[in-house]
C-alpha cells in the first residue's frame, strides 16, 4: 500500500475539476451536464472520475464511528485515477478533516477507508474485496459494467462523452451508509440484493 505524494503540477486543473463536478451535481434537471466557459477544455476520463469520487464525500453519510480522524479514499488497481485524485485533493479538507488518498495493489492491502474505488482490471476480484470489507461502512465505487451486480454501491458509467451515476442504496444501507437526496435525484437507482 502506498500513500501518493501531492504534486504541484495540475493543482489548477484540480480546482477547475472540482468546480466542474459542482456544476454537474448542482444541475437539478435529473441529467448530468457539463457547463464549461472554455469550450477548448478537455479532461480525460480518469480526471473526471477522480472528481466524482472526491465529491461523493459530500453526498454520502457515514455512521458516527467514521466521524473522527482522516478521511481515507483507497484506490484499488487504477494508478491514473489515484494520481489524479491526489492532485485534486492536495491539502484540501472535507468536513473539517484531512483527506488522504491511498493506492493498493492487493486485496489484502485494503484497509479501513471511507471510499474504495475498484479499478477496471480488478472487477474479477470483487468477491475477495467484499469479504475484505464485509460489514464495514465503506462506499464501494467502480466504473465497469457488472460492478453493481458484483456488490458495488456506486457505478460511474460512461454515456457518450459524459459520466453518469448509478447507485444501489440497499447495498449502502446494509453497511450503515446513506445517500443524500440530491445524489439520488441525479443518479439512476438500481436495486440488487446480495
Amino acid at each position: 500500500m502506498e500513500v501518493l505524494n501531492p504534486g504541484v503540477a495540475g493543482k489548477r486543473l484540480a480546482i477547475v475539476l472540482v468546480g466542474l463536478l459542482s456544476v454537474i451535481f448542482m444541475t437539478g434537471s435529473g441529467r448530468s451536464r457539463v457547463l464549461l466557459a472554455d469550450k477548448k477544455a478537455e479532461f480525460n476520463v480518469s480526471q473526471v472520475e477522480a472528481v466524482f469520487i472526491y465529491n461523493l464525500l459530500h453526498f454520502v453519510e457515514w455512521p458516527a464511528e467514521k466521524e473522527n480522524g482522516d478521511i481515507t479514499i483507497t484506490i484499488f488497481g487504477d494508478r491514473q485515477v489515484a494520481e489524479n485524485l491526489k492532485l485534486l485533493v492536495g491539502d484540501e479538507r472535507s468536513r473539517n478533516r484531512r483527506v488522504k488518498v491511498v493506492q493498493c495493489r492487493r486485496v489484502a492491502d485494503i484497509g479501513d477507508c471511507h471510499i474504495l474505488f475498484v479499478g477496471a482490471g480488478k472487477l474479477r476480484e470483487m468477491p475477495a474485496v467484499r469479504r475484505q470489507v464485509a460489514g464495514k461502512p465503506i462506499l464501494l465505487v467502480g466504473d465497469r459494467d457488472g460492478f453493481l451486480a458484483a456488490g458495488g454501491m456506486v457505478k460511474l458509467a460512461r454515456l457518450g462523452n459524459r459520466i453518469t451515476l448509478a447507485v444501489n442504496p440497499s447495498a449502502a444501507r446494509k453497511v450503515g451508509l446513506s445517500f443524500n437526496s440530491r445524489l439520488l435525484r441525479l443518479a439512476r437507482i438500481v436495486s440488487i440484493s446480495h
